[in-house]
């Protein structure tokens, strides 16, 4: 979806949804690992058996329910493309207060949710429209934790805007690869984190830079435990 707020939201779910399911495959493989470890019996290889099944039959479940991992990393190419693109843009923009035209820019994302007019001449429509269209910025103005000024517009530089919620759209997609590697590493496989890193990791967001650290070291992880 070319919104970004839905882009976010839908991370955010794929991310809270895997992250339910994480303790219970890992828990699974730990019970399975230690009844192994046990040995000995017909029983503990059994129990063996059973939690290593379990955990293979959730994963399989899962899998089979999210978006196929392609598809992330084709939006990680494209929001890379659009941070390299946007700080040219930025440094050449000028300022945008709360006034018509900064709210306007500001609004752009929103003015194809927004109603048409009704075409009776007495400019209800347009008023709708407007309110609908400022109150869906205000929104996703909210949803990215952009500040706003007073009367409710948001005060701020468009393209310095952009880069900001390209770069939380990228922290939320890291931290969903990283429960892919973790839950459903079948959906990643001879996952290479080098197709992530970005020429200069250091100039991340802390929030973006913490989540491709969670993202190598579970890949770290997974490539100790093959």
């Amino acid at each position: 979806h070319g919104r970004p707020a839905v882009r976010l939201l839908t991370l955010r779910l794929l991310e809270h949804s895997l992250a339910c399911v994480e303790p219970l495959v890992a828990a699974a493989e730990r019970l399975a690992d230690e009844q192994q470890a046990a040995g000995g019996s017909g029983a503990a290889a059994a129990a063996a058996g059973a939690w290593s099944a379990f955990a293979a039959a959730l994963r399989a479940v899962v899998r089979a329910r999210v978006p196929d991992a392609q598809t992330l990393l084709a939006l990680h190419a494209s929001l890379e493309r659009t941070a390299v693109a946007t700080p040219a843009a930025a440094a050449s923009a000028q300022p945008l207060g709360g006034g018509a035209a900064g709210d306007a820019a500001l609004d752009e994302v929103a003015e194809a949710a927004a109603p048409d007019g009704d075409g009776d001449g007495d400019g209800d429509g347009d008023d709708n429209a407007g309110d609908d269209a400022g109150s869906l910025a205000e929104l996703e103005a909210e949803l990215f934790e952009e500040r706003a000024s007073g009367a409710g517009h948001v005060s701020r530089d468009v393209p310095a805007a952009a880069a900001g919620r390209t770069h939380v759209l990228l922290a939320a997609l890291l931290r969903v690869l990283r429960l892919y590697l973790a839950v459903v590493p079948s959906a990643l496989p001879d996952f290479d984190a080098g197709r992530v890193l970005p020429a200069q990791p250091l100039a991340l967001p802390a929030a973006a830079q913490r989540a491709l650290l969670a993202l190598l070291e579970q890949e770290a992880r997974a490539v100790g435990g093959a």
